[in-house]
């Protein structure tokens, strides 16, 4: 019994020291002034020339280039490849867009939280008409920390708020958060910290997966998961 006390002690205390660990997912920054590539014939993006066809893009500010000559735009702080999709997050408004190619031209495309989760595997999405609508909630694994990814899907501006606590907000992604513990997770106007309700705000109620706990003869393998980012 010593032995298991201990040795779950030791898991906790991996978890919460756990701050920079590596998750099966991996983002590929895309910095600006970089370049990257898109390939018509399989529809994948990359960060390297990985087929014939592959059509060399690069980023100015808020322009894209393709082979040299001006592609599209999109208003973005995060770039990204993952899964060979592209993304590029705007943290002001917590959208996630892509660049569609067709007719040899490139149109730039607002990604649904479907469209998001698809490029993750271990991360949850949750939509923000979702949880405009009702809270949601999480069940957490008390060996493992997990992110999650609050997507707008509305018209509604989100450029004010924060997480509460400021504490889950480790990513470059704005509506990216991480849990630790059971407890709930508040996404509110900035400076509405005591909610009078003058502002809407987004709940998800996190509670500790308790079956975790039964039964419990040897630890289970500590599973940190959260993510790094691959900078080029």
């Amino acid at each position: 019994m010593k032995k298991v006390l201990v040795s779950f002690l030791l898991i906790m205390l991996t978890i919460i020291l756990g701050q920079t660990a590596i998750a099966q997912d991996t983002m590929e920054t895309l910095h600006d002034g970089g370049s990257f590539y898109y390939s018509p014939s399989d529809s994948s993006w990359s960060r390297t020339s990985n087929s014939p066809d592959a059509i060399k893009i690069s980023k100015r500010g808020e322009k894209y280039y393709a082979a040299g000559k001006y592609a599209f735009s999109i208003k973005s702080d995060y770039d990204f490849i993952s899964k060979n999709q592209f993304a590029a997050v705007n943290n002001t408004n917590l959208k996630f867009y892509t660049a569609e190619y067709k007719d040899g031209k490139f149109t730039p495309k607002e990604m649904t939280p479907n469209d998001v989760q698809s490029m993750f595997d271990d991360v949850k999405v949750f939509s923000t008409s979702a949880l405009q609508k009702e809270p949601d909630k999480i069940k957490r694994d008390p060996f493992s920390v997990k992110a999650y990814l609050i997507v707008n899907d509305t018209d509604f501006d989100y450029s004010d708020y924060v997480f509460s606590p400021k504490s889950l907000q480790r990513s470059p992604i704005k509506g990216m958060f991480t849990v630790r513990q059971a407890g709930p997770v508040k996404f509110i106007k900035q400076g509405d910290i005591c909610l009078q309700k003058k502002y809407p705000y987004l709940l998800i109620n996190v509670r500790t997966d308790m079956d975790k706990y039964k039964n419990m003869q040897t630890p289970a393998p500590v599973r940190v998961q959260e993510f790094y980012y691959r900078n080029y």
